[in-house]
């Protein structure tokens, strides 16, 4: 796969889908994107709206992923450190934090990484947001992990997972560490 070419036609598909809407690209948007994008540089592509498998939203070039969208709020100075992630259906419908983990971490880890089509933007006065930039990265699947945050239900039912605070003091050296996030595109500015 011709990565700059991949690049500058998703960089082109933000664009363009912002001359013709004024939200921000979520969910099947950024699946949708993507594929278009991979099907412009002849990147081998396999993605079916809404009836995919749990977990795998679409592959490309044989890769599978799951695609996310996150928002970095920029109002106010400096942007926050981190950022959430969502899987809303699977956060609805757990029942305890031990079964979400389960299905997280281990029934549906059938993706090799995360696409993440992260946000920055502002609020606007009234509401809404002002997009200043996207920026797209492929994290490795095995570099999140459910097991690895502590999760609390909030009064609605939904499940709130946030980083421990308890450092990892397990000895092995020998482990592996999962590789870091790589940005796929610098950014895409609107």
């Amino acid at each position: 796969m011709d990565t700059a070419a991949f690049k500058g036609a998703l960089a082109k598909a933000v664009l363009t889908y912002h001359a013709l809407f004024g939200v921000p690209i979520k969910e099947a948007n950024w699946e949708s994107l993507l594929s278009q994008t991979a099907e412009s540089c002849d990147v081998r592509c396999d993605w079916s709206p809404g009836s995919h498998v749990s977990g795998v939203d679409i592959a490309l070039a044989g890769k599978t992923f799951s695609c996310k969208s996150a928002r970095r709020n920029t109002s106010g100075g400096k942007p926050p450190a981190t950022i959430a992630i969502s899987s809303y259906r699977l956060t609805k419908s757990s029942g305890s934090a031990a079964s979400l983990i389960k299905e997280i971490d281990v029934v549906r880890a059938n993706y090799d990484a995360y696409a993440l089509l992260l946000r920055e933007s502002r609020n606007r006065p009234g509401g809404g947001e002002r997009i200043d930039r996207y920026k797209v990265y492929s994290i490795p699947a095995a570099a999140l992990k459910a097991g690895a945050l502590d999760w609390a239900q909030t009064d609605k039912g939904d499940w709130i997972g946030t980083p421990s605070a308890v450092v990892d003091e397990d000895d092995d050296d020998d482990a592996p560490a999962a590789p870091a996030a790589a940005p796929v595109s610098t950014s895409c500015a609107r």
